[in-house]
């Protein structure tokens, strides 16, 4: 059965939608949020481009929507949504998350980041290790 696990919740999420997948395992996370003004993503939450009124107006949502779990960029080149690089205060930030019942789920490198993609292994492997 465990080997149908994966084909079930693909079949699942193709016939209704991600929040049935979610209701049936207990976990439910979105990275794009809508509001009135624009489009929100909370894989920016750790950017330093962001302030902590911001930052609670995404989890806000999140927790509106009945998510679990949060998408978070660990780095990203400033691509119009938000530089982010490590910084000493994440674990007080992931901390807080936690505290409000938003699991943080890491994305290690943001996917159009060509900046960072052309960096050599060696880093990679050292911030994959920091986080």
């Amino acid at each position: 059965m465990s080997k149908m696990r994966p084909f079930l919740v693909a079949l699942l999420i193709t016939f209704f939608g991600a929040n049935a997948a979610a209701d049936l395992y207990g976990s439910r996370a979105s990275f794009l949020l809508h509001n009135d003004l624009r489009n929100w993503m909370s894989l920016s939450y750790l950017s330093t481009s962001v302030d902590d009124a911001w930052r609670r107006r995404v989890e806000n949502a999140l927790i509106a929507q009945n998510d679990t779990h949060i998408y978070l960029y660990s780095q990203n080149g400033d691509d119009g949504i938000g530089n982010v690089s490590p910084q000493p205060d994440w674990e007080l930030r992931l901390d807080h998350l936690n505290s409000r019942g938003l699991r943080p789920i890491m994305w290690l490198m943001a996917d159009d980041s060509p900046d960072l993609a052309s960096k050599p292994l060696s880093v990679h492997k050292a911030h994959n290790a920091e986080m």
